[in-house]
């Protein structure tokens, strides 16, 4: 601090009293006219000792040593002041009031030694905040995680790691801005770190931005992120972009890396089916237009093949989860199997009996074995479970179209549209007429 400005303090006190320099209104007021309008930085920092009662401490304090710590360090805690310029503040504070004398130039190393010891303090404070906020985030106590981080920023705002855990806290909970803005800064603070990469990636993914999502995974791997997780989301988003080839080759990886993962086979299982789903569709329409008729389950698709080889390991993975055994099912379907199909259906409604999908699919797989009355009870249920589910109607206003019931059929195709205007099959539906 400018001798010239101790100077000042030290003629206030002499003047006006030391209890002047507790004061805060009255200290600010009078070193404004005693400074005479300059001195603006050190009155402000003195202001800032006044806010936190860093004056009083030193005049009521027993052990001047002790205090001096304690104070550095409560500067640093409330204002995120320099560990050098609090020590200034407090110095010149403990000469003013107490005729307390740090010479630095007589103990330079005492004086730093200081400085390390009020910085390792508050280093260590961080720590524990940030010890506690990762207990919380494993525990998914996302408002306490994020307190506990806010805490060790405000002890020391250079912190990568706060910055980068309350970014996952903000995850998850859902709020995606914040936790980019975290990511953003945990980047700025350790650009060859990958965590904050990874972290903003998994973000921008949420929020449907695949393509930013995908820059941000190539960067972790880059840097040297080689796991089963970076692999993972970098395919979700690949599929999320209808990159199917980049989506089937990073689950490769992803299982290689990690062969008992369910999520892995169940996502490539799901790009497969998409494959194959599309190839059935192109070859549908061309035996529409050949007048082809040809026997259930003389479709191949080594596309969804390999779809059903997926689920069948997901189902092995985790045999008591449905969704694995409903997107076999359907692959089943696909393939005009329609035994296999109810089997897996009947699998999922035993598992998930709430489920309207599995109703859904059951009635498909019932509809493909004509078995047109099972068909439309299924369909039923369906709405039942879930009155805005579009398709339901629209697959029970097939069913109906089938048993030729013209009225029920319209009716049904009407609401389907109504409730999800893209169903672009339903229109085709009516376009082909009776």
């Amino acid at each position: 601090m400018d001798p010239k400005f101790v100077d000042i303090l030290k003629r206030l006190a002499d003047d006006e009293g030391k209890e002047v320099l507790l004061d805060q209104e009255r200290c600010q007021a009078f070193l404004a006219d005693y400074a005479k309008n300059e001195y603006k930085k050190e009155r402000r920092l003195i202001a800032q000792a006044l806010e936190a009662r860093v004056p009083k401490a030193i005049a009521e304090a027993e052990d001047l040593e002790a205090c001096q710590r304690q104070q550095v360090k409560v500067l640093y805690d409330e204002y995120g002041l320099a560990t050098n310029v609090a020590m200034d503040i407090v110095n010149a504070l403990l000469l003013v009031l107490r005729e307390y004398i740090v010479s630095v130039e007589a103990n330079p190393e005492t004086l730093e030694s200081q400085r390390l010891a009020a910085t390792k303090s508050v280093a260590g404070n961080s720590s524990a905040y940030l010890s506690r906020g990762k207990d919380h985030l494993r525990d998914k106590k996302y408002d306490a995680a994020i307190g506990e981080f806010s805490e060790a920023i405000k002890l020391d705002p250079n912190n990568f790691s706060a910055y980068n855990y309350r970014g996952e806290a903000y995850a998850g909970k859902g709020e995606y801005d914040f936790a980019i803005s975290d990511f953003y800064k945990a980047i700025g603070l350790a650009k060859d770190d990958p965590s904050a990469y990874f972290g903003r990636g998994k973000v921008c993914a949420e929020k449907g931005q695949h393509i930013e999502a995908i820059n941000d995974f190539n960067k972790a791997i880059e840097l040297g992120k080689d796991d089963f997780h970076v692999y993972f989301n970098r395919g979700k988003s690949h599929a999320g972009n209808n990159q199917h080839d980049e989506a089937i080759s990073d689950f490769d990886k992803a299982i290689e890396l990690d062969e008992d993962s369910y999520d892995a086979y169940l996502n490539r299982g799901e790009i497969y089916f998409r494959i194959g789903k599309k190839s059935y569709r192109a070859l549908t329409h061309h035996k529409r237009h050949m007048g082809y008729s040809g026997k259930d389950g003389d479709y191949e698709s080594p596309e969804l093949d390999n779809a059903i080889d997926d689920f069948t390991s997901a189902i092995r993975l985790n045999p008591e989860d449905s969704i694995a055994y409903r997107r076999r099912g359907d692959t089943f379907c696909k393939l005009d199997k329609y035994d296999k199909a109810l089997s897996d259906f009947e699998k999922v409604i035993d598992l998930a009996p709430q489920d309207p999908f599995a109703y859904l699919s059951r009635g498909n797989a019932y509809h493909g074995k004509k078995e047109y009355d099972n068909a439309i009870s299924d369909f039923d249920e369906a709405v039942e479970l879930k009155p805005d589910l579009a398709e339901a109607y629209g697959y029970r206003g097939r069913t109906y179209k089938a048993l030729e019931k013209k009225k029920e059929a319209i009716k049904d195709y009407g609401k389907a549209l109504s409730l999800d205007p893209d169903l672009d099959w339903v229109r085709q539906e009516l376009r082909d007429g009776w």
